[in-house]
């Protein structure tokens, strides 16, 4: 996962996924598509990479902004697959834990 976050992710998407989940109110629900939807709509160009998504949603379930809420969604970008739904959580989110460092 290093290297797709380190390398691959472009930095200013990843800054913008990251103001986009600390903006969700407390409470909110969403899944990865959500994600690609929103960059999508606003324009943002995506990463080299689409595995980039993961590293970061797994840093801010570690920096406790979101949480998985232990129900799954039906996935359109992956054949209906099954994908965690995660939930913002009510702790700030802190600007420096998108940097490069983990």
């Amino acid at each position: 996962m290093a290297a797709v976050d380190g390398h691959d992710a472009d930095t200013a998407w990843r800054a913008w996924v990251w103001r986009w989940i600390a903006e969700l109110v407390p409470g909110q629900q969403f899944i990865g598509d959500d994600v690609w939807t929103a960059t999508e709509a606003a324009g943002i160009a995506p990463p080299h990479d689409p595995r980039a998504l993961g590293p970061l949603v797994k840093r801010a379930q570690v920096a406790g902004i979101i949480a998985p809420t232990g129900q799954y969604r039906q996935s359109p970008r992956r054949h209906l697959s099954p994908v965690m739904l995660w939930e913002r959580t009510t702790t700030p989110a802190l600007a420096h834990v998108i940097g490069g460092a983990s």
